[in-house]
């Protein structure tokens, strides 16, 4: 039986590393910083291209980016949800104004399902109004996003929703990997 819950209930919202001065680069640096051009809309597994930064002081283990986190847009035309499918490889901190999600532990939802739900329609429809009230730049705080209404399926359902949107992504990405083969096998045989 479905249940209504809203996301705190659920999960742990918190903001993303506040740098107090300009972020600036450090090509040895101890951590990794996750920012929202890193970001796709549907999992992420791969950590090395992210900006790697030395902090004042380390982060605490709490702000840390893990396997089974989602990482969510504030800001901007598209609030879509991240699912972090793998362990980062160095300590990764979301940038603000991203927010990491993190399920309660023993909780009543699987983490990749929630990512797939935060990505759904209706959903998305109540982070764009609550993030458009009263402002002119388009932003949902963390207090907003606690407060958003979600309608939970049964654990046996949830892995069945996580399993068919794995496959939905697998068949999104060998469709695009045979365009662009039948393309290129195209402009070959054109020259």
């Amino acid at each position: 039986m479905k249940t209504t819950v809203e996301l705190i209930d659920i999960a742990e919202v918190r903001s993303g590393f506040n740098a107090r001065r300009r972020v600036e680069e450090a090509p040895y640096g101890a951590v990794q910083l996750l920012q929202m051009k890193d970001l796709n809309d549907a999992e992420m597994s791969t950590f090395e291209e992210l900006m790697r930064i030395d902090t004042a002081e380390a982060p605490a283990e709490r702000s840390l980016v893990h396997a089974g986190d989602i990482i969510i847009r504030t800001r901007g035309g598209s609030n879509a949800a991240t699912y972090i499918a793998a362990e980062p490889t160095l300590p990764t901190l979301p940038a603000s104004p991203l927010l990491l999600i993190r399920v309660a532990e023993g909780g009543r939802v699987l983490p990749a399902y929630l990512a797939w739900l935060l990505n759904q329609a209706d959903v998305q429809e109540q982070i764009t109004y609550m993030a458009c009230r009263g402002t002119a730049v388009p932003l949902i705080s963390k207090k907003m996003l606690e407060k958003i209404t979600l309608t939970i399926h049964p654990m046996e359902q949830q892995e069945q929703i996580v399993q068919i949107a794995a496959l939905s992504r697998e068949v999104q990405q060998l469709t695009h990997e045979l365009a662009d083969t039948r393309a290129r096998y195209v402009n070959a045989l054109i020259r």
